[in-house]
């Protein structure tokens, strides 16, 4: 019998900044590790024979509570993601993230948030940089 594990975020540091729980989040992260299919088909193949993925990205995303972020855009650092179950802990590492964009949302009476998005800019094209 198999039994379902949850992790929720604990923590995400960037820039010297620590996002937990005492400094209003993250309240949720999004890590996209994607890129485009190249496929190739010759004959009457009905399924590619050859696949390469290209254009390769790494993206994370989290919100947060705090609507005062004032870190300027094209800004770099290492950013360290920790997850969390009742026993165990998984920290993710990604070398130099870029802020891309934020996105802020306060509507009526309810609390705000603010959204921030992060590329990886490799030092070297290659090196597969989540660890």
């Amino acid at each position: 019998m198999s039994s379902t594990v949850s992790y929720y975020i604990d923590s995400l540091a960037w820039n010297s900044v620590t996002y937990d729980c005492d400094t209003g989040g993250p309240l949720e992260v999004r890590i996209d590790h994607d890129g485009d299919e190249l496929l190739d088909r010759s004959g009457c193949d009905n399924y590619p024979t050859f696949g390469e993925i290209v254009n390769r990205m790494v993206r994370v995303t989290f919100r947060i509570r705090e609507v005062k972020f004032t870190t300027a855009l094209a800004t770099k650092s290492d950013m360290t993601i920790v997850l969390k179950t009742k026993a165990s802990t998984v920290t993710i590492t990604i070398p130099d993230m870029m802020l891309s964009a934020v996105r802020m949302t306060q509507a009526k009476s309810v609390q705000g948030d603010c959204e921030l998005t992060f590329v990886h800019v490799s030092d070297d094209g290659t090196t597969n940089p989540i660890s």
